[in-house]
């Protein structure tokens, strides 16, 4: 994935074949330690700033909207297209998945789940905005 970089939107791009992504998670570290001079009492920590945000695709086939990849649900199971938890675009020349994260993040890293039940070579190739 890509390391440390700051940005609102992460576009997913995929030339000339389909697009199917499970999740997308967009991490960023939440470093609220107070501004006082005492021990901090809470631990940094990771979380995910593309959850329900707001997507938009290409091109949607088979009823694979491009809010799919940030409902949350990226196990085993939900990865499989029969749980209606992943995205798919039409076989364009260009296709692309993007997410608006609202506010400029500092992210620490993009993760992009692909199928568990077959196709996960269908993200080989894909680059990342």
């Amino acid at each position: 994935g890509i390391n440390a970089e700051y940005g609102q939107k992460v576009r997913v791009e995929k030339l000339h074949y389909y697009l199917m992504i499970c999740e997308v998670q967009v991490m960023v570290r939440n470093d609220n330690l107070g501004d006082s001079d005492e021990m901090p009492t809470t631990t940094p920590s990771l979380f995910n700033v593309a959850r329900m945000k707001e997507t938009v695709q290409s091109s949607t086939g088979w009823s694979g909207t491009s809010d799919r990849a940030v409902d949350g649900f990226y196990d085993e199971t939900s990865r499989q297209w029969n749980y209606a938890s992943c995205t798919h675009t039409y076989k364009y020349a260009y296709n692309y998945w993007e997410v608006d994260l609202e506010k400029e993040e500092y992210i620490s890293y993009i993760e992009i789940m692909g199928r568990a039940d077959c196709c996960g070579d269908r993200l080989e190739g894909a680059v990342i905005t």
